[in-house]
């Protein structure tokens, strides 16, 4: 068997395993070559669903590079997150003729995807390991967390990262698309892993007291 139809075989089963197939998606076969052109290995997440729709997301092959795929009863769309640019991807009912309109993004400021990069550039370079905890002042379980964490970061020589939501500015510090696709800052205080130059955790929402925080990042 060829590494190319290896890779096609690869790709319908992370669709199956993601209840996709189930919902006969239109123009399939040209989605499966979108993804396989750009390299993509995708593991598909239910992102939200609806009476007329279901959306999915994948990481695509960087930090900050998302594909999202629509799915309605008579098409399909998807939308190709990265941190300069949104390309809208839609297929022509009966043909699937593929239609692209990009947008050019300012990298926005704050905690943005090119300082994710350098903290996970140094993590590899030095093969450590770290925690992205996400916190707001205006939540005191945050504020405690913010302390213990700091604690036991320290005692497991995990490197920690802060991100802080502001009072002043009244919304999430958080500018990276990588880190918000995940679901860092839908709840406040929420922490990643991160490891070796790569996220290897869930999103881990809540308060932890320092016991189960130690329980936690002792798996890692």
């Amino acid at each position: 068997m060829s590494r190319r139809l290896l890779y096609i075989v690869f790709i319908c089963l992370s669709f199956h395993s993601a209840a996709i197939i189930k919902e006969n998606v239109v123009c399939f076969k040209e989605i499966t070559n979108y993804i396989i052109n750009k390299k993509i290995v995708p593991n598909w997440i239910l992102d939200s669903k609806d009476e007329f729709s279901s959306i999915y997301k994948t990481p695509a092959t960087e930090i900050g590079d998302w594909l999202y795929l629509k799915v309605y009863s008579n098409k399909s769309e998807l939308v190709h997150f990265s941190s300069l640019e949104k390309l809208n991807i839609k297929f022509e009912n009966h043909t699937c003729r593929l239609v692209m309109t990009k947008k050019k993004l300012k990298i926005q400021s704050g905690f943005n995807d090119e300082l994710l990069k350098k903290i996970l550039n140094k993590s590899k370079k030095n093969q450590s390991k770290g925690i992205i905890y996400a916190w707001s002042e205006n939540m005191p379980l945050s504020k405690i967390g913010l302390k213990e964490v700091t604690k036991v970061a320290k005692e497991l020589n995990f490197q920690l990262v802060d991100i802080r939501e502001s009072k002043k500015q009244n919304k999430n510090s958080i500018s990276s698309f990588e880190l918000k696709a995940r679901g860092l800052g839908d709840h406040f205080p929420s922490l990643l892993v991160f490891k070796n130059g790569k996220l290897v955790s869930d999103v881990r929402p809540g308060y932890d007291n320092p016991k189960r925080l130690r329980k936690y990042l002792g798996g890692f």
